[in-house]
C-alpha cells in the first residue's frame, strides 16, 4: 500500500529524484515502511551517494512527518 506524501519539505527536497505520481505517491519513498533510523541512515545515503544537500534542521522536521514513517 502506498502513502502519498503531502510535505512540502519532503517532497522539495525528495522529489527531484523521487518523481510524484497523479495520486500524490514519490516513486520508491510512498512505498517504503522504515524506523525513523532507517529513514535517518536513508538521509545520509542520499547525501552522500547521490549529492542530495539538505540543513539537518531540514533533515529532522522529515524524519518527523509520519506520512512515511512504519
Amino acid at each position: 500500500m502506498a502513502f502519498p506524501v503531502t510535505d512540502a519539505l519532503t517532497i522539495s527536497k525528495c522529489g527531484t529524484c523521487h518523481a510524484k505520481d497523479e495520486k500524490g505517491n514519490l516513486a520508491r519513498l510512498s512505498w517504503e515502511r522504515a524506523t525513523p533510523e532507517g529513514w535517518e541512515e536513508a538521509i545520509k545515503r542520499m547525501v552522500r551517494l547521490n549529492g542530495l544537500t539538505i540543513a539537518p534542521a531540514d533533515a529532522r522536521s522529515i524524519l518527523k512527518h509520519p506520512e512515511h514513517l512504519s
